[in-house]
């Protein structure tokens, strides 16, 4: 009895040095664990797992494959309403299929620029006296994707639950029950859309996640740069700071272009599928998937463009607090130097979306004013 109560004792106090070591997570540390989960190693077999369950080859293949059998089920139905769940299904898997290919082609990019700012971040931590601060970015940042991976779990748990009632997750065409071996092509649409729907969500979503929670870093360092340079004395301090600032901005440049040119095939899904899901609430058909469709908008796209806002607002901070130095007291070192950083800050960081322009406030009210104005008007038509 003593010896067991001692082992649980062990573990309780294992368990709270664990939870205390996670709330008090460093930002480099935090950024070197997400490019190690980002391409983990075979041996260790659940990160491993999540990764394949983020997408493969073949996931985007049989995703396709899917999104096109729901397309040709959709021309049997009679009605737009019948039809709006098949365009919920579409634009969700294909947008999907945009992530787990940005998983399947461009992980290995994106874990290179997330090791560059762990890196970053560590010389940042010394240099500086914002530990608290970053140690709370951090922290937001692991909130930031377990959310987004919790929410992952839900879209994928709605999808499947037809299979509780003996149904498919999707509708196809033609119908299973009609080839010449039903119970094979059964078996096969079954697999290949469980599959679509598992990889589906968790792609999707454990994206967002990691785009934000890397925004919400770079910001982080965009900020402790800005403070580091209004903390300057002398121009070897100021030069510390443009190189943290070039290469920063070098780091937000390349993970912009991973998604910038894939952007509006994710941002479709954003916009059509809570339309659709909201059109179907007013008109009585309620299900799991509909209900989570519902706030993606919210959930989703309001936080990026927020995010990227702050990206944006936080470089250009950098050069107002070059601008604001004590320029008389300085040397025409110190002059110059500050000249520099004012120069890179020109050139802000940015999210943008390729053919739509940046991802910040104004794009998100624009966008939010048309979405409200399409779904008043689907409304008043269908009515």
């Amino acid at each position: 009895m003593r010896a067991a109560s001692q082992r649980n004792s062990v573990s309780l106090e294992g368990g709270k040095k664990h939870v205390l070591t996670s709330l008090k997570m460093k930002l480099s540390t935090y950024l070197t664990r997400l490019a190690k989960e980002l391409c983990p190693p075979q041996r260790r077999l659940l990160s491993f797992a999540f990764k394949i369950i983020q997408g493969t080859k073949v996931s985007i293949v049989m995703t396709v494959i899917v999104s096109l059998l729901i397309a040709a089920a959709s021309c049997t139905a009679v009605s737009y309403l019948e039809v709006s769940p098949n365009i919920r299904f579409i634009s969700g898997l294909m947008a999907a299929s945009v992530s787990q290919g940005v998983y399947v082609f461009r992980r290995q990019d994106v874990q290179e620029i997330v090791g560059c700012m762990a890196s970053l971040a560590k010389q940042a931590e010394y240099s500086t006296h914002v530990d608290k601060g970053l140690t709370r970015v951090a922290r937001r940042c692991m909130m930031l994707q377990r959310f987004f991976t919790i929410y992952s779990f839900l879209v994928a748990f709605t999808l499947l639950s037809p299979l509780a009632s003996g149904g498919l997750p999707f509708p196809t065409w033609p119908h299973p029950d009609t080839w010449s071996y039903p119970h094979v092509t059964l078996a096969v649409v079954l697999v290949s859309q469980t599959i679509a729907s598992v990889c589906a969500g968790f792609a999707y979503f454990t994206l967002w996640g990691l785009m934000l929670a890397t925004q919400e870093a770079c910001t982080a360092l965009f900020v402790t740069i800005g403070t580091m340079v209004e903390e300057a004395v002398t121009p070897e301090d100021l030069l510390v700071c443009v190189r943290l600032q070039v290469r920063i901005s070098t780091a937000a440049t390349l993970l912009n272009r991973v998604t910038s040119d894939v952007m509006v095939f994710l941002l479709s899904a954003i916009m059509v599928v809570p339309i659709q899901a909201t059109y179907e609430f007013l008109q009585g058909n309620v299900d799991f998937f509909l209900l989570l469709s519902c706030p993606i908008i919210f959930v989703v796209f309001v936080p990026l463009c927020y995010s990227g806002q702050d990206l944006t607002d936080a470089s250009r901070r950098v050069g107002q607090k070059a601008y604001t130095a004590d320029w008389v007291a300085g040397c025409p070192a110190y002059r110059r130097t500050c000249v520099l950083v004012m120069l890179r800050a020109a050139r802000p960081a940015l999210i943008t979306c390729r053919g739509f322009g940046t991802m910040g406030l104004p794009f998100c009210k624009s966008a939010l004013k048309s979405w409200f104005s399409y779904l008043n008007t689907l409304v008043g038509i269908s009515s």
